[in-house]
């Protein structure tokens, strides 16, 4: 009976193995996205909060653009139905838990938040806590010349107390990876009007997240992902496609991407051979369904989340998204409040 036994558990085992490796590894990541849109719209913009799955308490804030609709949202408060102290408790309560900010860089989309929730970070303030902002160094200096001035906002750098501010900010230096909650970021530049940054953000053993801020065509994040990639510890990318295929001018003008110059740049993080960046205006869909069937085979198993859609021009560009994951390219648009794990 004993033997029986034990034969049937290592039976099930065996049966089930293909069934877990199917699944794929275990997840290290979970990103809740609390605004995705390229702009406001309806409390959409650019914020995701990144935390360990099973971890309710080390989350970390990337970028702030529209953090306390989206939190609601996440958390199925309707703001038309609910008191004022049942949202504000919802609210205190993700931020509680959010041990820092890192900001990609200075637009509005991505910063505004951090000083019209200040008031609700304060509170965490008045308990001895201070929550650290990260950014690059132009990034800093932005938000000082310009957002906490006391004319634009307050100065939450200095209240409550210089002791204990509601932010402290710090610089992420290229090249310097930082511990920042659970996890270690990585800044690297992107191609913006201003200095954007994407972020590494690995875990301790060694999974990865690419997590792009604004970009137009760039070249040196997909030289340092290539090798990850190649190691199998590439987990997810998200990247931005902010206009449909016919705005390519207007995208690379002002530092985006359409869905023609993604594939473009996710064929250079494929390591496409010597491939030179095409003219905009050019390179056209056709073009891009072309590609995908040689880069796609070389991302399996990296999730690609799209994100920063500009609401004009959406419905095109989604249907264009459509046309290469039908070509065979897996890609997947992030949903404001709809969490992904990987």
């Amino acid at each position: 009976m004993r033997v029986t036994a034990i034969l049937s558990r290592v039976l099930g085992l065996l049966l089930l193995a293909p069934l877990v490796m199917a699944a794929g590894p275990r997840p290290r990541f979970e990103l809740v996205p609390l605004g995705v849109s390229g702009g406001e719209l309806e409390g959409d913009s650019s914020s995701f909060l990144l935390r360990r799955p099973g971890d309710r308490t080390s989350a970390v804030m990337i970028d702030a653009g529209s953090p306390v609709s989206g939190i609601m949202r996440w958390k199925g408060v309707d703001s038309g139905r609910c008191s004022s102290k049942i949202r504000v408790d919802t609210v205190l309560a993700t931020l509680d838990h959010t041990r820092a900010i890192v900001l990609t860089h200075a637009h509005l989309d991505h910063i505004l938040g951090l000083s019209l929730m200040s008031p609700l970070v304060l509170e965490k303030a008045f308990k001895g806590v201070t929550t650290p902002v990260y950014a690059n160094r132009p990034t800093v200096d932005t938000i000082m010349s310009s957002l906490f001035t006391g004319q634009l906002w307050s100065d939450f750098t200095r209240i409550p107390s210089e002791k204990t501010p509601t932010y402290r900010l710090n610089v992420l230096a290229e090249g310097a990876p930082a511990r920042i909650g659970a996890f270690v970021f990585e800044p690297v530049r992107l191609a913006h009007p201003v200095a954007s940054s994407g972020f590494f953000i690995s875990t301790e053993d060694g999974a990865t997240y690419l997590h792009l801020g604004d970009t137009g065509p760039t070249g040196a994040v997909w030289d340092r992902a290539r090798p990850i990639l190649a190691a199998g510890r590439l987990r997810a990318v998200s990247i931005e496609c902010s206009f449909p295929a016919h705005r390519a001018t207007l995208a690379v003008k002002s530092g985006h991407l359409t869905p023609p110059l993604l594939v473009f740049e996710l064929a250079k993080l494929a390591g496409l051979g010597a491939l030179r960046q095409p003219d905009p205006e050019l390179f056209s869909m056709a073009d891009a369904r072309d590609l995908v069937p040689r880069l796609a085979p070389r991302l399996a198993g990296v999730r690609i989340l799209v994100t920063h859609i500009k609401i004009l021009g959406r419905d095109k560009l989604v249907r264009e998204l459509e046309m290469l994951r039908r070509a065979g390219l897996s890609l997947e648009i992030l949903e404001q409040a709809a969490p992904v794990l990987f």
